[in-house]
């Protein structure tokens, strides 16, 4: 795992696939329109599960990844935010922890009151190629992630996934119970 920072060259490859959105508060950037989407549901908070993350690395089948975790989204489109490079499923759970250590480090420098949980609520992941990109936000009792990019790539994850369909479907019946409109008409525009 090593730890770099978001330059000008990887804002602008990511701006290729998402577009900003206005709303600081919204769940998800939009993926341009000739992307392909799907959704992952329930994560382990902002982070894949193991099944779900081995799924997507087989499917996408690059030799490493890029993680950064966000207080909201519009923080991919500046440079100079940490991001790692990871290479396995054991880099992609101590990303977590580095950014845990974080958290203390900033409560020992006087934020006793700050809680993890309203600073990291978002998480992006993604390759060198960067015709791909998984967002995933923290919502209730875990989290929901959205691929999306290049066609060929997330159809792929779908195969080695298998579950897409039944994510959708959990998610929709999930939200609808905790009657939460607005995150399912987010849902529903970025997947349009």
């Amino acid at each position: 795992m090593e730890k770099k920072v978001l330059t000008e060259d990887l804002v602008t490859k990511i701006k290729e696939i998402l577009s900003s959105n206005e709303n600081k508060d919204s769940l998800f950037a939009g993926f341009k329109k000739d992307s392909k989407k799907c959704l992952i549901y329930p994560t382990d908070d902002i982070h894949l599960s193991k099944e779900q993350f081995l799924a997507l690395t087989r499917a996408i089948n690059e030799k490493s990844y890029y993680v950064m975790q966000l207080e909201e989204i519009n923080q991919i489109f500046s440079t100079g935010n940490c991001i790692f490079e990871i290479s396995s499923y054991d880099d992609y759970e101590r990303v977590y922890d580095e950014y845990e250590k974080n958290i203390e480090e900033f409560r020992a420098n006087g934020h006793s009151d700050f809680n993890m949980y309203y600073f990291w609520s978002k998480s992006l992941m993604f390759s060198d190629s960067l015709d791909w990109i998984l967002q995933i936000t923290e919502c209730f009792d875990g989290g929901i992630g959205i691929l999306g990019g290049n066609p060929e790539k997330v159809n792929r994850f779908m195969e080695v996934y298998g579950r897409c369909e039944e994510d959708y479907s959990e998610c929709i019946k999930d939200h609808k119970e905790r009657n939460l409109p607005l995150i399912l008409n987010e849902i529903s525009n970025i997947l349009s």
